[in-house]
This record gives C-alpha cells, sequence and structure tokens, in this order.
C-alpha cells in the first residue's frame, strides 16, 4: 500500500563536502544513497543565528550546476556572494544559479530573522 513512502526523507543524511569541512555538516535529504535513481542532490539547512564559520565555505567549485536557494523576510537578513572575482550582496529571497566551475563562497553579513538555505546539485544528466 505505501509503495511511495520511500520517497519521504524527514531524518537527513549528515555529511561533510571538499571546502566545507570547516563548517556545520550539511542536511542531505535527497541523494542517490537516499533515493535509489536520483539524480540530484538537496542540502536543507534553517539558520536563526549567525553561523560561527563565516563565510561559510571556503572558495570552491563543483563540476557540475548548483543552485542555491536563500529564503528569508526581506530586510531580515544580508547575504555577501562571491562568484568568481566578482561580489554580490542581497538581503531578500533569491535564488543562485552556480555554473560548473565557478569557484563561490557565502557569507552572512548579519542575521536578524531566519534563513531557509536550500542546495540543489545535478549529479548528472536529467534523465528522459
Amino acid at each position: 500500500m505505501a509503495k511511495y513512502k520511500k520517497y519521504l526523507i524527514s531524518e537527513p543524511k549528515k555529511m561533510h563536502f571538499a571546502g566545507h569541512e570547516a563548517g556545520d555538516p550539511f542536511n542531505i535529504y535527497i541523494d542517490k544513497d537516499l533515493v535509489d535513481g536520483a539524480w540530484v542532490w538537496s542540502d536543507i539547512t534553517y539558520r536563526t543565528e549567525m553561523p560561527e564559520i563565516n563565510p561559510i565555505c571556503d572558495m570552491h567549485a563543483h563540476e557540475v550546476v548548483q543552485i542555491l536557494y536563500f529564503v528569508s523576510a526581506e530586510g531580515g537578513f544580508e547575504i555577501e556572494l562571491r562568484m568568481d572575482d566578482e561580489v554580490y550582496s542581497f538581503n531578500k529571497t533569491t535564488t543562485v544559479w552556480i555554473p560548473p566551475g565557478v569557484k563561490h563562497n557565502v557569507k552572512y553579513n548579519f542575521l536578524n530573522t531566519p534563513v531557509a538555505e536550500v542546495t540543489l546539485a545535478f549529479e548528472s544528466v536529467i534523465p528522459l
């Protein structure tokens, strides 16, 4: 009867990735280990206070597309995002597409309201 229950992940897998060793572990809710056949992985972090390690990661790049989501009330936070030699700041809900090979990192300038951070990274070409 519960043939799709295996697709509901409520307990994340905790792990570190290259460039993120010093920070909090990632909360992986989808990857090929948790869901057979998954071609994307997803991390969800809910921040209620400034991260102890900030920037939250070293400058690093991936071989695959990465999409970052920062969701919060406008003006309640400010993030500084570096992509190669460019720096962008934002303080409202924002989505970021990071092409393969682009070095990046994230720094919180302030955090007065909770922020949900969601990462999607594609492990392979999307199957048709």
